[in-house]
């Protein structure tokens, strides 16, 4: 699956090259924020990246001030913004009815492909998944040597929050992420939201002092079998 994120798109009604701002119909102030980098698309001379200095109401309207130079006064085109890259705040309204995320086989349109193990972390559980359909989607970023490696802290770390990494990772690269007490405190808080969302059975044994999760299963007779162990980037 892909998660993907829903574009917005604000039409340029009045640009001024020397004040360097940008203005939109509407109070689109929350959106605009000092934190949000959105792009122009189709003007006719002012394609490109921003980052906003700030947003203030003129009337009914919104005027975007930026950091960059704008080329042309030339008043067309839009501001565009995708939500959770350009901005991290945003109102209801201002997506006509479509959802924030989605996780979806293909790119749907007005959407654009945000997919990577912090976006994933931080917005996909929101995308229409259920705990276990989220995890397994985590998995998929990092369950081989080739992705693992690929991947900066972050990356990593994301992973490793949601019992979601390489099951072949280093001692060490896992040490760079976090101590080993608080892996196991990420990996006992996952294992709790599968369990209580009847999404597996994860049972927890301590068996030879170490304490891990295996998932058991009864048959139609009754009898349990012997339990598979649940890893880091075992699908469930």
């Amino acid at each position: 699956m892909i998660l993907t994120s829903y574009k917005t798109t604000f039409l340029i009604i009045a640009v001024d090259t020397v004040a360097k701002t940008f203005t939109v119909a509407g109070d689109k102030r929350d959106i605009f924020n000092a934190s949000s980098t959105p792009s122009v698309e189709g003007s006719t001379g002012n394609d490109g990246g921003y980052s906003v200095v700030s947003s203030t109401l003129d009337g009914t309207d919104t005027v975007v001030t930026v950091n960059e130079v704008i080329p042309s006064a030339v008043a067309d085109g839009s501001l565009a913004l995708i939500l959770g890259k350009d901005t991290t705040e945003w109102n209801r309204d201002d997506l006509g009815g479509n959802e924030p995320f989605v996780a979806e086989s293909t790119v749907g349109a007005g959407r654009v492909d945000i997919s990577s193990p912090v976006n994933w972390d931080k917005y996909g559980i929101s995308a229409s998944l259920d705990d276990r359909g989220f995890r397994n989607e985590m998995i998929a970023l990092g369950n081989t040597s080739a992705l693992w490696g690929a991947l900066v802290l972050a990356e990593r770390q994301a992973l490793v929050r949601n019992y979601a990494y390489w099951s072949g990772a280093s001692t060490a690269d896992l040490d760079a992420c976090y101590d080993s007490t608080t892996r196991f405190d990420y990996k006992k808080a996952v294992m709790e939201v599968l369990r209580a969302s009847c999404e597996c059975d994860p049972h927890r044994s301590s068996l030879a002092g170490s304490e891990k999760y295996f998932n058991w299963t009864n048959d139609d007779g009754g009898v349990m079998d012997s339990g598979t162990e649940i890893l880091s980037d075992a699908v469930l």
